[in-house]
């Protein structure tokens, strides 16, 4: 085509000497040998591996569970029909070891209806699922490509006789059809998009290293207290010796150790050697911002040789004027169960009543509540820090609703707050605002506090929350099972420890430092999966990150923080956790790799430590989420479910740490894995549709006047003769 338009021409020629660097680039790191693992060096004179090579991979039909399948030799088309709710089916296996740049699987699929998650286990053996996010119906062939670069390197996985078994979720009744199943190379954007991340992951190490010597190191100067008024901030402190020292106001947008040179002029004020006592205005306007400084930490700084460097640890807040200040609302019982009362479960405000709960638990959802834009007639508007928001007028109304149920009826109301990844929000343009930018799989992800906008849009999703429900809601469980953030908590794959921790940090303080402005009782929980001392490979055991915690509360100021646990048994799908976890949930408070229904005791042990309390108390301990297994719905299954329930309410009811324990879940969920650890059957199961189940019965009866009697009869089952004998010293 003849281009007429000079500016055009100008544009051309320009995108062609674009071009050719880019192959020239290319063309180099082909003779650099680049590969996923980036293990060779380029001074190697072994032949170049290409960019972009693929193997086709089989699937072997003999192995297919719960599903029939079919293959159309003609087409290479697999046609699964999913006919029970643990459906999978393995490749065959590798006939030889693959090259090191096969690192991106890649098939075509259709599919009539929704799969929620889908997994993959790169194996023998079999230790862990890889979970990945669902996929959802398709009627044209739609492509899926996954980097596999760190499931190689995590489970050694690519040797001849190796294999993927392909898991397709919990959900039957659905038709699938793949082709083009292979393993290649990276192609040209994928290698850009690698070595981006390879930056990255540099990055964060370097944050995370820094952030660990600071946490646990020393300095001569201190923030002493910090005092947030209406309109002012008040910082009192020492900067020790002789020197140029400065006040830094740190935001949650901030890395203080990561400083190259000088801190930013408006987020420094002078200050003298010896005592000070420094009152700043409250409200600036910075960033295209009014920002609040309740947010801030502040630490002393001194210029070295023209570099700010930290004098002290940075501190937030000891005490924040009130707006309001309700009482703290007492649970009237420890019972709970998970979600009771949201739309998930059509029944579930009529089981609160049948079931006698005391304490409420369900989550509230940042891109559920807040969008960039109006979407029904019943959205508001709402102005926080100079920036217009848009709340969503069905989530508040549904929040509300459950709040109600809860309060109506003397129940403690306690909340998750989180974040879940783009296929569930109602506006697509606000998750890359409050979604961690790194979020790249998972079923829950990370909140964003890396710019002022996305800081602006949590304060005023957490300002809302406190205006709305501040007086009634008492607990804030901050995310979901960080310690496993790779599927619960994403901020990308495998976060080193220090940069998970520096983060978290941030959005608990920023939780707790707006909710007490309308409720001086409240407090918030670190949630923890059953992992303690020891964790598998990508997580973290729940005893570091507390002990990190702590480490913050010591350096920077405390606040009444907690724990919200989950101790499911250590392997969820065997109900009999009381014979079968003895290995890893023992009673050695030092070792004991996991903390299970098993033993509890280790909670009650850990808050009874006077090192680990908050001011003289205990703090609060909740178990959160937990339920046992139903492998089936056959009545022995049934009876040793039940049986786990009782054990735990029994041990929960004596163990005085533990406040409250919600059960997960109120009724099984096709999505959960093949797990039936609800209190009723599934709302479709064929016999009886959201049947009680004898476990709904057992959480009925706890705490009542029956429930001595009740319980006896399963005694038996648990091997013992007293309900005394199951409860054990913690040493």
């Amino acid at each position: 085509m003849e281009i007429k338009d000079k500016n055009l021409n100008y544009i051309t020629d320009f995108m062609r000497h674009l071009l050719k660097f880019k192959l020239m680039l290319l063309a180099v790191l082909a003779f650099m040998a680049y590969s996923c693992n980036d293990t060779q060096s380029w001074m190697e004179v072994n032949p170049p591996i290409p960019v972009v090579k693929s193997a086709e991979i089989a699937l072997d039909e003999v192995t297919a569970h719960d599903m029939t399948v079919s293959l159309n030799k003609g087409s290479g088309i697999y046609t699964m029909a999913l006919t029970g709710t643990n459906p999978y089916i393995t490749t065959t296996t590798l006939i030889g070891t693959l090259p090191e740049d096969s690192c991106i699987l890649e098939f075509e699929y259709q599919l009539d209806n929704d799969l929620w998650a889908w997994g993959m286990y790169f194996a023998p053996p079999y230790t862990t699922e890889v979970q990945m996010k669902g996929l959802p119906k398709a009627y044209e062939w739609t492509k899926v490509t996954v980097d596999i670069t760190r499931y190689r390197k995590q489970f050694d996985w690519g040797k001849k006789g190796q294999l993927i078994r392909f898991d397709w979720g919990t959900e039957k009744d659905r038709t699938l059809k793949i082709r083009n199943l292979k393993l290649r190379g990276l192609n040209d954007e994928e290698m850009l998009e690698h070595e981006r991340q390879l930056n990255r992951d540099s990055v964060k190490a370097a944050i995370s290293e820094n952030y660990l010597k600071y946490l646990y190191g020393n300095y001569p100067s201190k923030v002493s207290h910090v005092e947030v008024t209406t309109d002012k901030v008040i910082i009192t402190g020492t900067a020790a010796g002789n020197g140029s020292f400065a006040l830094a106001d740190i935001t949650p947008y901030d890395n203080p150790t990561e400083v190259k040179t000088t801190f930013p002029a408006d987020r420094k004020t002078s200050i003298s050697s010896g005592n000070f006592s420094v009152t700043l205005d409250r409200y600036v306007d910075r960033d295209g911002f009014n920002y609040d400084r309740l947010l801030s930490r502040w630490a002393v700084i001194k210029n070295v040789e023209g570099k700010d460097t930290l004098d002290s640890h940075a501190r937030y807040a000891d005490d924040v004027a009130p707006i309001a200040s309700p009482p703290y609302i007492e649970a009237p019982n420890k019972k709970g169960v998970l979600g009771l009362g949201t739309t998930k479960f059509p029944d579930g405000v009529v089981d609160i009543d049948a079931l006698g709960v005391g304490y409420g638990v369900f989550g509230i959802i940042i891109n559920q509540m807040v969008q960039t834009k109006v979407i029904t007639a019943t959205d508001e508007e709402f102005i926080y820090g100079g920036h217009k928001h848009i709340m969503s007028g069905p989530q508040t109304k549904e929040v509300q609703r459950i709040v109600d149920a809860y309060h109506s009826r003397g129940m403690q109301v306690n909340t998750y707050i989180q974040c879940y990844p783009e296929d569930y929000t109602r506006d697509s343009e606000i998750d890359p605002i409050v979604r961690h930018p790194d979020c790249n799989a998972g079923y829950q992800c990370a909140f964003n506090v890396e710019t002022p906008a996305a800081v602006n849009a949590y304060a005023a999703f957490m300002t809302w929350i406190g205006m709305h429900w501040g007086d009634l809601i008492m607990n804030y469980y901050i995310h979901n099972e960080v310690n496993a953030p790779d599927q619960w908590c994403n901020m990308g794959h495998n976060p080193p420890e220090g940069f998970f921790m520096d983060y978290y940090m941030k959005s608990m303080h920023l939780v707790y430092n707006i909710i007490r402005q309308y409720n001086q009782n409240i407090s918030t929980g670190i949630t923890l999966t059953h992992h303690w001392n020891k964790a598998p490979a990508g997580e973290y055991p729940g005893k570091l990150m507390v002990d990190q915690m702590l480490q913050v509360s010591k350096v920077e100021g405390d606040w009444p923080w907690g724990l919200s646990y989950h101790p499911y048994p250590s392997n969820l799908n065997v109900p009999q956790f009381w014979s079968k976890d003895g290995s890893k949930a023992t009673y050695q408070a030092a070792t004991t790799p996991q903390i299970t229904m098993n033993n509890l005791e280790v909670l009650q042990y850990w808050a009874e430590q006077p090192e680990n309390m908050y001011k003289g108390e205990m703090r609060r301990v909740f178990c959160t989420e937990q339920g046992t297994n139903s492998p089936s719905y056959s009545n022995t299954d049934l009876r040793l479910q039940a049986a786990g329930a009782a054990w735990f309410w029994v041990k929960v009811s004596r163990l005085s740490a533990i406040k409250g324990a919600a059960w997960h879940a109120h009724a099984d969920q096709r999505k959960e894995f093949g797990l039936r650890i609800g209190l009723r059957r599934y709302p479709d199961d064929e016999a009886q549709p959201y049947g009680r189940k004898t476990v709904w019965n057992v959480w009925r009866i706890a705490g009542s006047a029956n429930e001595e009697k009740a319980f006896q009869t399963y005694l038996s089952d648990l091997g013992v003769d007293s309900w005394d004998n199951i409860f054990k010293n913690v040493y």
